[in-house]
């Protein structure tokens, strides 16, 4: 482990990517109205909506998503609903369900952490192009999401106009 800010030579993230923390809220709204009110966060219009996902097996299905980001960021707070797909579900506001890294190369890095001892728990995505999000989790519990780099200036385009709303 090193000090200070350096990233240990062998670190497969960078903390410089990341750009969301994800909290799980079963009811996004009281969520959203809790952490305005103890944290002052504000927060962009709330997404519904269903994506593909697979699991590392290669089964595909279609699952369903509530989800909102904060205003303020980066690091975006990121709360979640997944009613139905892969998303285990998790204590409410308790504890972060996973981190969000912006990546250059996705598979590499998808395949750098697995020979690092993660594992693949699923992804999510498109059915034509793959997937945009790849969900590991560490031999010490912590969920990433790896998300690639080239959606980041949609999502920056995206939470600057939605903040202006």
């Amino acid at each position: 482990m090193t000090g200070g800010n350096a990233v240990p030579r062998d670190a497969l993230l960078n903390h410089t990517d990341l750009y969301h923390v994800f909290l799980h809220a079963t009811d996004v709204e009281a969520a959203m109205a809790l952490l305005s009110e103890h944290l002052g966060l504000n927060w962009l219009p709330v997404m519904r909506g269903t994506y593909s996902a697979w699991v590392p097996d290669g089964q595909a299905f279609t699952a369903e998503a509530v989800t909102v980001y904060s205003k303020e960021g980066p690091v975006y707070v990121e709360l979640g609903h997944f009613p139905v797909g892969p998303m285990p579900t998790a204590t409410d506001l308790v504890n972060p369900h996973h981190f969000g890294y912006w990546c250059d190369d996705v598979p590499s890095t998808k395949q750098a952490l697995q020979d690092s001892d993660w594992k693949l728990e699923f992804e999510v995505g498109r059915e034509v192009g793959g997937p945009t999000g790849s969900y590991l989790r560490s031999p010490a519990g912590l969920l990433v999401e790896l998300v690639p780099r080239a959606i980041k200036e949609r999502f920056e385009a995206y939470t600057r106009s939605a903040a202006q709303a």
